[in-house]
């Protein structure tokens, strides 16, 4: 994170502890970010307990929090039209300067590899790549981390779109940006959370499936498999597969195995890690593009309809608004079946 921040140095030699606790923005704010615009947008920290924070915006708007107990702080601060840039300034016992803000319309895009797949990986990729100028589109792309509680953060960073960031960044998310831009006129901000062959389920809170089969069965899976886990045995495990695969060369090399809960696809985990901290961050939507591991078999695609709806209706309570949710629906890649079964 590239932030400007000073601290307020305690004076006098007879203070023997100088508390020196930094006000610290959440991991979604930083330099090159685009806040939502028009909105009371929730901003929100950490700093020391009882410390008071100031969020101010270079155009005029600002607001004050207390961090609580836990040393967490949060504020809406009133954001402007479509434009910028812009700085926001964060007050406490130092100071934090974020540069380079614009004020526009942010779009989550999350799914499994159909989201995931970069640009340049895309048809007219080189030209895409080259034509990708676009200094008021901005680029945030989540990394991996399935846990099994909800975390407070996430890890990443906000890019400036253009030829040598954009083709790293997920094609949808580009595309979806770039005629956004071009149609509006405002500045676009663009977070990608996404994991190819992940399920719907691995998406959801699983305070919100606890009760649903399907979820329930994929839990009990992995659960079993987690009681029969040991590191040691994994590691005694991994190091005689590579030996096997070093001598003969064929084949995938072999992984280390971890323990089954920490799976990307163990229900709730990338909601919990790459979700989750980005909530409540003020959105203009969602795009979502997600669904063909949950179409391996005919029941479990059945399903699909209760679980997306499911996971749409616990973003938008996690984010306190009726969020515009947009679900991209799968093409067909397989051969017809005259009698699917």
């Amino acid at each position: 994170m590239r932030l400007k921040v000073s601290t307020i140095v305690c004076a006098g030699a007879a203070l023997p502890v100088c508390a020196m606790a930094e006000v610290k923005p959440s991991g979604l704010f930083m330099d090159h970010m685009v806040i939502q615009r028009e909105t009371q947008a929730p901003v929100w920290g950490a700093a020391d307990v009882g410390e008071k924070v100031t969020v101010t915006g270079s155009w005029g708007e600002s607001a004050t929090a207390t961090a609580g107990k836990d040393g967490k702080w949060s504020v809406k601060l009133q954001t402007p039209k479509a434009g910028g840039p812009h700085s926001i300034t964060f007050q406490g016992k130092n100071s934090v300067e974020l540069k380079n803000v614009l004020s526009g319309d942010v779009w989550l895009c999350s799914g499994q590899s159909n989201m995931q797949v970069t640009l340049k990986t895309t048809t007219g990729a080189s030209k895409n790549i080259a034509d990708a100028n676009y200094p008021n589109i901005r680029m945030f792309s989540v990394e991996r981390n399935p846990v099994l509680k909800a975390a407070d953060d996430c890890g990443g960073e906000w890019n400036v779109c253009s030829p040598q960031t954009a083709s790293k960044f997920s094609g949808v998310a580009y595309f979806t940006g770039r005629e956004l831009h071009k149609n509006l006129d405002v500045p676009i901000g663009l977070i990608s959370s996404c994991w190819g062959g992940t399920d719907v389920e691995a998406w959801t809170p699983w305070a919100h499936q606890v009760e649903d089969s399907f979820a329930l069965a994929m839990k009990s899976k992995l659960d079993e498999k987690a009681q029969g886990y040991s590191p040691e045995k994994a590691q005694a495990d991994y190091e005689q597969n590579l030996k096997k695969w070093e001598n003969k060369k064929r084949g995938r090399k072999p992984t280390l195995m971890g323990d089954p809960r920490m799976k990307q696809n163990y229900p709730g985990n990338l909601y919990n890690g790459m979700i989750h901290p980005l909530a409540p961050f003020a959105l203009r939507g969602v795009v979502w593009y997600q669904g063909e591991n949950n179409a391996q078999e005919m029941a479990e695609a059945e399903h699909y309809r209760v679980q997306l709806a499911r996971m749409v209706r616990s973003w938008r309570k996690v984010w306190g608004q009726g969020i515009p949710f947009y679900s991209v629906q799968l093409p067909n890649f397989k051969d017809p079946q005259v009698n699917p079964v």
